[in-house]
């Protein structure tokens, strides 16, 4: 008989956690931050560099050409040894890494000064009321995070068909989980294998904790950082079980839809990108301008919802215990804001899909997946998860703008079906039309809200103008390259290990 997972897992891995932090004290190290190579000065050059410093102070006074040369010869050899003593440390950390191009990236970014990704708030301008504290800021931050699916879906008209009908159209935590695998694996076997037979998740594997990242725009709006959550490892070992049996089903199966290129594997940007041009060359071929409309969906994956999600699943053949297993890891999951180390005091959320996991954007795209079937008739359109581009295929001499915005009438209307907000404002629209080819103005809206025709816009990394020459790309391209570069050579002098960097 199949017992709980939360008893087994509550029972077994929370006693034996604890009894692991009991034997394995942590242990707080004092760090001078005050010196840039404390991570790597060993004892004899800290002597070195007061050495060195007190020749400096004799220089004021003593100035003999004997002397001055041996400052200078000091100074040299000095500056030899901490070169060779810094080298050998990052060299050890990234053979010692998980990820050596990740962190060798961070090493190289860390030596030209770039802030790290992780945001460091200051404060937040709330209704003209700062907001400054970190606990504040984690509070505020996890409010608007909560709220924030729930105030754009309920602007959403509601839509009288189904979303179901429209479907029939530093040391890691893995590296210390390893190192004990062979005591964990039996009660991990075990309660796994429960969670399926039951079709339950464990309680305590779904609380995450969330990092404000930021976008672009003014740091002080909260609206300009998208969440980040990071789980426990235990729960990636059960998400990444679920994910294999999942896409075997639909590999097996082949229901993934062709034009869907995002966190699949073997495909990649560069797909996405070809893909794209060949439906504007194929345009081109047939004398059609080609109208890129690149979709802005707002905060797609927290606006997913649940119910709709379990039902395309279950019309995809994903039934019983394992629609119910998958419905457990999506109810009840309990999320932290952390700000500088201060978490906020949590919430339970009602949609979406968690960001940054292991299962949350493999079903996001199962959640999108009907859409290229529904516009087959309608347009051609690229995905690469979240990112909706549709080009649609004109007469260059009679466009008929009403069949387009009709067009995009009806796919608005299969967004608004799956609890999806389309935002118009930030959709871009391009005309792809020959160099030599004048085109009319276009009138491309969507609910009544006309679009601005651009002349470029940056497709998944790739700027494209309306004439596809590329220069506004080899522009972009060139700013890019002269700062990895830059990078490159300053921290070259650092990094001596070559054969250890495959940047790339």
């Amino acid at each position: 008989m199949a017992q709980d997972p939360d008893v087994i897992y509550n029972s077994v891995f929370k006693l034996n956690l604890e009894e692991f932090y009991n034997i394995f004290k942590l242990k707080t190290l004092d760090v001078n931050v005050n010196l840039k190579f404390s991570e790597w000065a060993s004892e004899g050059i800290y002597k070195s560099r007061n050495r060195l410093y007190e020749l400096y102070s004799m220089k004021q006074w003593n100035q003999e050409t004997r002397f001055l040369d041996y400052v200078k010869q000091y100074s040299k050899t000095f500056k030899a040894v901490c070169m060779a003593a810094k080298s050998k440390y990052i060299k050890d950390k990234i053979i010692n890494s998980d990820n050596k191009i990740k962190c060798t990236w961070n090493i190289i970014n860390s030596i030209c000064g770039k802030r790290n990704k992780e945001t460091i708030l200051i404060e937040l301008n709330i209704n003209g009321a700062v907001v400054s504290s970190d606990d504040e800021l984690a509070n505020v931050i996890e409010t608007f995070f909560d709220k924030i699916p729930i105030e754009l879906t309920s602007q959403l008209n509601s839509s009288s068909t189904n979303s179901t009908q429209l479907l029939k159209n530093n040391v890691s935590k893995f590296k210390l989980i390893s190192t004990i695998i062979d005591v964990l694996a039996p009660y991990l076997a075990l309660t796994f294998n429960n969670a399926i037979k039951v079709g339950s998740f464990p309680d305590l594997l779904k609380y995450s904790k969330v990092l404000p990242i930021f976008k672009k725009g003014h740091r002080s709006d909260p609206s300009n950082y998208r969440s980040i959550s990071v789980l426990p490892s235990l729960s990636k070992i059960f998400e990444k079980n679920i994910l294999n049996q999942l896409l075997f089903h639909f590999k097996v199966n082949g229901i993934f839809h062709s034009e869907q290129y995002g966190f699949t594997r073997g495909r990649s940007t560069t797909d996405a990108g070809v893909a794209l041009l060949k439906h504007i060359y194929d345009a081109w071929e047939k004398s059609q301008n080609a109208i890129g409309v690149f979709c802005d969906l707002s905060k797609a994956f927290d606006c997913v919802d649940h119910g709709i999600l379990l039902s395309k699943l279950e019309y995809y053949g994903v039934n019983d215990k394992a629609l119910d297993l998958i419905a457990s890891y999506l109810s009840n999951r309990i999320q932290h804001v952390s700000i500088n180390g201060t978490k906020s005091s949590g919430s339970v959320l009602k949609m979406g899909v968690p960001q940054g996991l292991i299962l949350g954007p493999f079903l996001f795209l199962i959640y999108i997946n009907d859409l290229p079937f529904y516009v087959k008739d309608i347009c051609d359109i690229v995905l690469f998860a979240d990112d909706t581009s549709l080009i649609f295929k004109v007469d260059r001499k009679k466009v008929n703008f009403d069949d387009v915005n009709s067009s995009l009438s009806r796919i608005q209307d299969w967004f608004k079906t799956n609890n999806l907000v389309l935002n118009a404002k930030k959709t871009k629209c391009v005309v792809f039309s020959l160099p030599n080819v004048k085109h009319p103005n276009y009138n491309v809206e969507i609910n009544n809200e006309r679009l601005i025709v651009n002349d470029t816009t940056v497709f998944l990394g790739i700027n494209l103008d309306s004439k596809l020459q590329w220069n506004s790309h080899l522009s972009s391209l060139n700013g890019r390259l002269s700062s990895a570069a830059f990078a490159v050579r300053k921290a070259f002098c650092s990094i001596t290990a070559s054969r250890y960097l495959k940047l790339s």
